[in-house]
């Protein structure tokens, strides 16, 4: 019987085996935590964001992404979002069933922690009283000028992790 996703879990695989030593690659670990943080982010991060949230350099994860252009969309800069190139990514990487190769498997229980620790130690780092200088006993609706504030004072990182 034909599976559905056979033929493009083998070009999935073929894109890793290309992209990537066939034993695995050196950086395993870290590409998976990038991958891992693309595929489960609530919105496209950037790599200076993935770093930031997994305490990578920002530098070395867009190095990392460099090999992987076949299966996502991205600018090679450090600022601009990682976007998936197709949506059937996630399914496949994923799940064991589908993803045989266990060096780019994405655990959702140990990614998803992962992302969300980066996520409450960068709000631990990053948060502190007032940081859009609010005048004094003033409802958010009070401020004309919130949304500025917040662009001023709240870098995307750290309001990607409050919201998120």
């Amino acid at each position: 019987m034909f599976k559905v996703h056979t033929a493009l879990d083998s070009l999935y695989i073929s894109i890793f085996q290309e992209a990537f030593d066939s034993d695995g690659p050196e950086d395993g670990p870290k590409i998976c935590s990038v991958l891992g943080a693309i595929v489960l982010a609530e919105n496209p991060l950037s790599p200076s964001a993935i770093a930031m949230l997994l305490d990578f350099d920002s530098k070395k994860v867009l190095s990392l992404l460099s090999p992987m252009h076949p299966l996502l969309i991205f600018k090679e800069s450090v600022d601009h979002p990682v976007w998936l190139f197709h949506k059937s990514f996630p399914n496949f990487i994923m799940y064991p069933a589908r993803c045989t190769k266990w060096s780019f498997h994405i655990s959702f229980p140990d990614h998803y922690l992962k992302l969300t620790i980066g996520c409450l130690e960068l709000m631990t780092k990053g948060l502190e009283n007032n940081m859009c200088r609010l005048p004094d006993a003033v409802a958010n609706s009070g401020v004309e000028d919130l949304q500025r504030r917040v662009e001023l004072y709240i870098n995307h990182t750290l309001l990607y992790a409050c919201k998120s």
